[in-house]
This record gives structure tokens, C-alpha cells and sequence, in this order.
């Protein structure tokens, strides 16, 4: 041990390889797209494009920190002092991180609001429709059915 500069926050990754051999890189890959799939998937759904710039830039940057990360391990790039997103030691850039998951977690959640009320309309065929105002916790219109 001893050869690596800081490998509890930039080269996480090669101490990942030497303990877990190569499944465990290959589960740390499969980890960060799945997470970049479903950072995707949400700004596909995005219906305004506010939400869509948010999940596609905070993925992107998540995936994009990733990938340097791992070029720079695995000497395919020089060394840039890029850290291993969700995986590294450090504070500020775990924070930024964490705070860019939940700006896509909010997307998704506003997706799946904005879902459920044109469902809840769709299927209402006779009755008045609901009027989903998101600034409010509840439909409005919802006492009276």
C-alpha cells in the first residue's frame, strides 16, 4: 500500500478493484448507469423544460464525474482530481452530489403528480374534472365527489 495519492477520495476506485477484483468493478458500473437510466428516464417524462434541463444536466453531471473518475484510475486520461460521485470521502462535493439526486428526485415526484392527476381525469368520464394546482396539497374540488 503506500503507491496510490489519496486513495480514499480520488482513487477510490483501484482500492474498489484490488478488494472486490473485477465483479466488483463491474457492480460500481452497473450501479452508476442504472442510476444514469433512471436519471434519463426522468427527463424523458418531464412534460416542461425546466424539469427536463434539471434531470438531463444533474445526470449528466453525475455520469460524466463518474466516467473522468474511472478513465483517470484506470490511466486512461491524465489525473484531474475528479472524485468518485456517491463513493469518494469528502464533504462539498458528496453534499452537491446528494443535492443533485433530489432535484431529479423532485422532477420524478412532480412527474408522477402531474401523471396521476391526468389519469384521475381521464377516468372521471361524466363528473366535473379535478383541478390539481400544485402549489396546494390537495385537489381542488376533492371534497365534493
Amino acid at each position: 500500500m503506500g503507491y496510490l495519492p489519496e486513495d480514499n477520495t480520488d482513487f477510490i476506485f483501484s482500492l474498489i478493484a484490488e478488494e472486490l477484483g473485477f465483479f466488483g468493478c463491474m457492480m460500481v458500473i452497473l450501479l452508476y448507469l442504472t442510476l444514469l437510466f433512471s436519471g434519463w428516464q426522468t427527463g424523458r417524462r418531464a412534460r416542461d423544460l425546466f424539469g427536463k434541463l434539471i434531470a438531463f444536466g444533474c445526470t449528466g453531471m453525475i455520469g460524466l464525474q463518474a466516467a473522468m473518475n474511472i478513465a483517470v484510475v484506470t490511466v486512461t486520461v491524465p489525473t484531474k482530481g475528479i472524485a468518485l460521485p456517491l463513493i469518494s470521502s469528502g464533504g462539498t462535493g458528496w453534499i452537491l452530489t446528494a443535492g443533485a439526486i433530489g432535484l431529479v428526485m423532485s422532477v420524478e415526484r412532480v412527474n408522477r403528480l402531474e401523471a396521476g392527476v391526468r389519469h384521475s381525469n381521464e377516468s372521471s368520464a361524466g363528473r366535473a374534472p379535478l383541478e390539481f394546482n400544485l402549489a396546494e396539497k390537495e385537489p381542488a374540488g376533492a371534497g365534493a365527489l
